[in-house]
């Protein structure tokens, strides 16, 4: 009898243990936030990265915040494809969009500078 309820609590401390370390891992992110700034149209663009390192300590980009004061109507939809090519791509090496010159321009300045802070 005792030893049953030995291998009881023993067991319900390991469960306890596996379940704090599942809740340890999905609290605690496995990515850093880096930001840069570009000169954009109106103002600075301000991006804020969420990346990881891999074991080949490569770069994984996984979220791209921007912040700017361009026109909204151009810079807006441009930043989003700049996003778009900067995901997909995994790199600085992106176009620029038609018709938004200065904020893509400030968009590649400001990636360039979140991209040596992580390096």
């Amino acid at each position: 009898m005792v030893k049953e309820n030995l291998r009881k609590y023993i067991l319900g401390i390991f469960i306890l243990i596996g379940l704090g370390g599942i809740i340890y891992k999905n609290m605690v992110p496995d990515y850093t936030v880096y930001t840069g700034t570009g000169e954009g149209y109106n103002d600075s663009i301000e991006l804020t990265i969420q990346a990881k390192k891999n074991k080949n300590n490569e770069i994984r980009i996984l979220k791209i915040d921007a912040k700017h004061n361009d026109t909204p109507a151009i810079a807006g939809p441009a930043i989003e494809e700049l996003k778009a090519q900067t995901l997909s791509k995994q790199s600085a090496d992106i176009h620029g969009v038609s018709g938004a010159t200065y904020t893509s321009e400030g968009y590649k300045d400001a990636l360039k500078d979140v991209i040596s802070k992580i390096k």
